[in-house]
């Protein structure tokens, strides 16, 4: 009897949870707080702060099973020559090193410019440049279109934990073992900082 009246209650629990999306792998806001993008079971889904609605999605766009989404960026980024506005761009990195860049069309470009998991994403410079950081230690500048290196600076010998640009996009700090921070113009360290280890 006791199984019996505890057969409805788990079934419904079995219901509620598999109609519950699992928590996000990555999310992000975008630098003016207008969009924030998340990546959850293999799925990339935009939203508008504004107006709280979802604004663009993608499924599983690396189709790789052996990989894993690890961070997420999105901006809003105008494109060269054109009246259509501002487009969005979402950037994503996986635990292989891969990093991709879509808009509404898709997958707009794929690189591997990273040998270890990409650790963090930050889009700069009006969104036309991204900045990539890896487990390692390597920093990247890419073209938010092409997805073409524009400079490359290995940060740390290590690994590196957590990167992040100061708003008005003249410093970058790296962290791991040892905390620097780097001028972003000519990615010259300024400060070091080592842990208390």
């Amino acid at each position: 009897e006791t199984l019996a009246s505890l057969s409805a209650p788990l079934r419904r629990y079995r219901q509620v949870m598999a109609a519950t999306p699992p928590p996000p792998d990555a999310f992000a806001f975008s630098s003016d707080g207008e969009l924030f993008a998340a990546v959850s079971d293999r799925r990339i889904q935009v939203w508008s702060t504004r107006e709280g609605q979802k604004i663009a999605g993608w499924t599983d766009p690396i189709a790789a099973h052996d990989d894993s989404y690890s961070c997420i960026a999105c901006s809003f980024v105008q494109k060269k020559h054109t009246k259509d506005g501002d487009l969005i761009v979402v950037a994503v990195g996986t635990a292989n090193g891969v990093v991709l860049a879509l808009d509404s069309t898709g997958v707009i470009w794929k690189s591997a410019c990273h040998t270890g998991k990409v650790i963090s994403l930050h889009f700069s410079k009006q969104g036309r440049v991204l900045i990539t950081a890896s487990r390692d230690g390597v920093i990247c500048e890419l073209d938010t279109w092409t997805g073409k290196s524009k400079d490359t600076l290995k940060a740390l010998k290590k690994s590196i934990n957590s990167l992040t640009v100061s708003h008005d996009e003249k410093f970058m700090v790296v962290s791991a073992k040892t905390t620097k921070l780097y001028s972003m113009k000519d990615k010259k360290e300024i400060l070091k900082i080592p842990s208390d280890d």
